[in-house]
């Protein structure tokens, strides 16, 4: 007779801090495989659960905060919560769910002629690299 066991219940959801890489597995690796950032660069990622009030917050905020001395309170009010609550579910939802929050410009609109993007490539892919960012107006 051959008892199989199940080790997925062993395994850990890891994320790298750098470049957010996934992967399962019992303990962290000390570098990460995709852009060799080193110094245990892997933090343990835990499964969040969005009520349906989460949901509705985290959509709000896909379609902008108010430009008020108060957002979270004007935010608030659009649900019947408190600022408070809102910064606590957000704060909740920022451990795993929403990487940032910030501002997204048309550099365009803003006359900007070009845009600064960061990228690591391995020595080997460097010119496939290049070309495809050269492919862009």
């Amino acid at each position: 007779m051959t008892i199989a066991l199940d080790r997925s219940a062993d395994l850990k959801h890891w994320e790298c801090r750098e470049c957010e890489y996934q992967l399962n597995a019992e303990v962290a690796p000390l570098a990460c495989p995709l852009c060799s950032e080193g110094d245990s660069p892997f933090v343990e990622k835990h499964p969040v659960e969005l009520d349906p009030l989460d949901k509705k917050i985290a959509n709000r905020l896909q379609n902008g905060i108010p430009l008020v001395e108060e957002p979270w309170a004007v935010i608030g009010e659009e649900f019947g919560i408190s600022a408070e609550e809102i910064m606590a579910r957000i704060r909740r939802m920022k451990a795993d769910v929403v990487r940032q929050i910030s501002a997204i410009f048309d550099s365009r609109s803003l006359g900007y002629h070009s845009t600064l993007v960061a990228m690591r490539f391995a020595p080997e892919d460097i010119d496939s690299g290049a070309a495809v960012i050269n492919r862009h107006p």
